[in-house]
């Protein structure tokens, strides 16, 4: 494409087009004037370039500039389109969709046709309205209806745009090149207007289907987030009401060559600081929930001496299974961490099954009797403990730290079972008390 050049003239006071000429022979042609400085031009009708009018040597004009040619020649063009055209169209662009203050924009820019404006007399030419000149005003009975900013350089200017939409005239801004009004890109005026900006309070907004289906999945998602974390905190502020005070590991052997570890509970409920009652429960883990299942309820003051009742109760329903299943039920009750889960004690490295299968028969496993095992320590003697590690035979395991010591196991100096599960240890004479021993004691 050549360089921009002036395609509009003026004769007899009105502004028509070079190409008007075309037709007519170089000797019949009427003498034209430039419509910005108004000096004599010379037509240009050849069959090369463009159509196009030049001013004479040592004529000085800003349509020399390209950026002015440019923005005059869209100005008449969409002037002429709009003389024969009622129905002023434009290009309408989705306007995305909001999450929160983040906004999304439509990711295929998509857009459709809208009406802008569809009654007008007459179309007008750098027209006077307030203190500002419209490029191209759209009247009806002498009256500014709408009016078309064409954008080359520089965008219209924010005081004007104010004005505009105050008195809600239908505007519009559009950017514009040489092929805008150039064959064959020209704009035509059935064909909507791609618009930088306009009066978008007479329009609205509009949202394209992908847009409002995404948001419409995305407000979905957060209902039922939002739902989700209600549902959260209830179920967190109604466990509060319960703290778990014991478990126990027992291990179930079958005949059928097949084996169970079930962990069990004792759980209370706290109502103004106070236990309501207390709970014997079979504790279970299945599609990322623990399950709990009652096996017993007690009621104060029944809840007898560390809660006796309830763990003898236990002893009693293990003892009648026995009868049928091979329970190995040696590990005693432990105050679990303040959080824990069940599944953690599925572990066979930190705590292993004591029968396995020889000849089709459970065996306890002698080898691993006395054995130290790497258990998860539940309790630890205080830090101001005065015992040492001098103090501890040269049988003990070596102790580097303070806390390696409390990881250690020794024997109860009462019960005789060897475990980590102790309350005081005494270094003099290498022996401990274990929980059990010590609860039964008070």
């Amino acid at each position: 494409m050549h360089e921009p050049c002036l395609q509009w003239v003026k004769i007899n006071n009105k502004v028509k087009h070079v190409s008007d000429y075309a037709q007519l022979p170089p000797n019949k042609r009427p003498e034209v004037f430039c419509p910005v400085c108004n000096q004599p031009v010379l037509l240009k009708l050849g069959q090369v370039r463009t159509h196009h009018a030049a001013h004479y040597e040592g004529a000085i004009c800003v349509t020399t500039q390209p950026e002015t040619v440019i923005h005059l020649n869209a100005k008449y063009h969409i002037k002429e389109e709009l003389s024969s055209q009622k129905r002023l169209k434009v290009w309408q662009y989705c306007k995305g969709w909001n999450s929160g203050s983040y906004k999304h924009e439509c990711l295929n820019k998509n857009k459709h046709e809208v009406t802008l404006l569809e009654t007008w007399d007459s179309v007008k030419v750098e027209w006077r309205y307030d203190k500002y000149r419209l490029d191209i005003a759209l009247l009806e009975k002498e009256k500014v209806v709408g009016a078309i900013e064409v954008q080359v350089t520089h965008q219209i200017e924010k005081e004007k745009i104010d004005i505009l939409n105050q008195h809600k005239i239908a505007w519009a801004e559009i950017e514009v090149n040489q092929g805008f009004y150039t064959s064959p890109t020209e704009w035509k005026a059935y064909n909507p207007l791609e618009i930088v900006n306009c009066n978008y309070s007479l329009l609205g907004e509009w949202q394209c289907p992908e847009c409002a289906k995404a948001k419409e999945k995305n407000q979905k998602h957060l209902k039922e987030q939002e739902t989700y974390n209600q549902e959260r905190q209830r179920r967190q502020e109604y466990a509060k009401q319960f703290e778990t005070l014991y478990l126990r590991i027992v291990d179930f052997y079958y005949p059928s060559k097949k084996k169970y570890r079930q962990i069990y509970e004792i759980q209370t409920k706290l109502e103004n600081e106070k236990i309501t009652y207390a709970t014997l429960n079979e504790l279970d883990y299945k599609n990322e929930r623990v399950l709990r299942r009652q096996i017993k309820t007690e009621y104060p003051p029944n809840f007898g001496v560390d809660f006796e009742n309830l763990k003898v109760f236990l002893e009693t329903e293990l003892k009648n299974k026995s009868k049928n299943w091979l329970i190995d039920d040696s590990r005693s009750w432990f105050q679990p961490q303040k959080r824990f889960h069940p599944q953690q004690f599925m572990n066979l490295d930190k705590y292993p099954h004591n029968f396995e299968l020889e000849n089709n028969q459970w065996k306890k496993i002698e080898d691993k009797i006395n054995v130290s095992q790497s258990f998860e320590p539940h309790y630890f003697v205080p830090k101001n403990s005065k015992t040492t590690t001098e103090e501890l035979s040269s049988e003990s395991p070596k102790i580097e730290n303070e806390l390696a010591f409390l990881d250690a196991e020794y024997p109860c100096e009462k019960c005789g079972q060897i475990t980590s599960d102790w309350i005081q240890s005494f270094g003099k004479t290498k022996t401990c008390i274990c929980r059990e021993c010590a609860n039964k004691s008070q």
